[in-house]
This record gives structure tokens, C-alpha cells and sequence, in this order.
């Protein structure tokens, strides 16, 4: 919903501004070559990044650890991606990109580092047309990995509901000391206070998916139209949709609209 006034006032993330702030170092490096515009024109727009020649993601990530070397504070973002996505290769490529989160893990000082591995999202092996791909929101294409460390955290694993949308609060307010309530420049909460939420929001161009601890999902369009899904992402017949949960999902989504 807010891609498009992103994209034509340039808006920088508060979490980059931050960064520039407290005059930190930037890297970037891109498989793709940040085909998302979002990139380009708002997020890493006025910052300058280091050009990283390479032929290849593992030579792109050794060129980036030999600038982290430096002693500087740096903020590094390295987006890998899988090429050929059919089943037989799959394993195979992410095999490789454990290996090189590997490699980069045993180079890197984690004494005063905090590392985030996580994917935009998963991959489904279902038969689907282009159509049903773009509306399809199984568990195999919305939960993906969501790994943290960081030196103060406790090592646990949470099997509560998160969101993406959760890590912003949490760079900001727990590790900056950002002051101002979450809700000021966030729609998430604080995943590093790890009490999960109660429910977590995906979404296209057309439709709000609402997603809940136990797999319920309720998906809603603008134009009013309504499905429910169980956790097997089965369509279950429903009259009674949640009113007061739908509403608390359009006031959230809404929030930084201009009025």
C-alpha cells in the first residue's frame, strides 16, 4: 500500500537515517543487482556504497568481509538469490547458501555484531498457474527462517507468531534506544521482547491475509470479498468473518496514510 508514495517522495527507511546518523559505514551486494526499485530510489538512495566487483555471490561476500575488517562501524546487507527453483535443484542451492553463511559467520568478529539471516519469502512446489501464484499464501510460501544473534540476546528458539515487520522496533528501540513509541515509525512490535504476536499480516496489490497463531487465515479485499483457511491452508466455509479483527488490520494498515 505504500510502495508507490515510497517510491515517488523517496522516503528513506528510519532505520538507514539512523545509520547515517551514528556515521556508520554501508556495504550492499545484490545477486540480482537490486532489481527492486525500492532499493535504488528509496532505501539505499543517498547512501554511498562501496562498489563490490565480483563474478560470483561467495567472491562478492569475501569482498565485503575484507571491508569489514576495517575498523569502522558497518552495516552490511547481502541478498542472495536461487537462480533455478525447480525441486531436483532446490536443495541443492540452498545448500550452497548455507555454505556461504557459513563462511562468512567463522570470518567475522561477533563480539559486537548482530547478525540477521532471514528470506522475503519461501517456495512452493505446487502446481499453480501465474494467477494462483500471485494469491496463493500456504504455509510453504509465507513461513520462512527468521535467525538472530546478538551477544545480549538468550539463545532459544521461538516458535510464536512474528513478522518481519517485528525487526524494525527492535534495531530501533533496543539497540538504538530510540525513545519514541513504535508506533510512531513501525506497524510491528518488538520481536527481541519475543512475546509473539497475536496475529501477523501478509498481503498483495489485492489481498490483506491475517494470519494467526494456530494457521487460521482470514483474507479480506478491498472490494469487501471474504475466505477462511485452516493451518492445511484449506478453504473453509465461513458466514461470520471478524468484523473487530478486520478493523484492528485496516487501522494498522492505515496508519502512516496521510489523512
Amino acid at each position: 500500500n505504500y510502495t508507490d508514495s515510497i517510491l515517488s517522495n523517496h522516503t528513506p527507511s528510519v532505520l538507514i537515517k539512523k545509520l547515517q546518523d551514528e556515521k556508520y559505514q554501508f556495504v550492499a551486494y545484490s545477486s540480482t543487482a537490486f532489481k527492486d526499485s525500492l532499493f535504488k530510489q528509496a532505501l539505499f538512495r543517498n547512501v554511498k556504497l562501496p562498489k563490490v566487483k565480483a563474478s560470483s555471490p561467495k567472491e562478492a561476500i569475501n569482498g565485503i568481509l575484507s571491508l569489514l575488517k576495517e575498523d569502522k562501524p558497518w552495516f552490511a546487507y547481502v541478498d542472495l538469490d536461487i537462480a533455478d527453483q525447480t525441486e531436483e535443484n532446490y536443495t541443492k542451492s540452498l545448500a550452497e547458501i548455507d555454505q556461504q553463511i557459513d563462511d562468512t559467520l567463522a570470518s567475522v568478529s561477533l563480539e559486537n555484531t548482530i547478525v540477521i539471516i532471514t528470506a522475503e519469502h519461501g517456495t512452493t512446489f505446487n502446481k499453480l498457474d501465474e494467477k494462483e501464484q500471485e494469491n496463493y499464501f500456504g504455509r510453504d510460501e509465507i513461513q520462512v527462517p527468521f535467525i538472530v544473534y546478538w551477544k545480549d540476546l538468550p539463545v532459544q528458539e521461538v516458535s510464536k507468531l512474528t513478522s518481519h515487520t517485528d525487526l524494525l522496533p527492535a534495531l530501533m528501540s533496543s539497540i538504538f534506544k530510540v525513545k519514541n513509541p513504535i508506533s510512531d515509525y513501525a506497524q510491528g512490535r518488538n520481536l527481541f521482547e519475543l512475546n509473539g504476536d497475536p496475529w501477523v499480516l501478509a498481503s498483495n496489490f489485492r489481498w490483506n491475509v491475517i494470519i494467526q497463531p494456530d494457521g487460521t487465515q482470514y483474507h479480506i479485499d478491498r472490494k469487501g470479498n471474504y475466505k477462511k483457511f485452516d493451518r492445511t491452508y484449506t478453504e473453509q466455509s465461513s458466514s461470520r468473518p471478524p468484523l473487530g479483527l478486520f478493523l484492528e488490520v485496516f487501522k494498522q494498515e492505515r496508519s502512516f496514510i496521510n489523512k
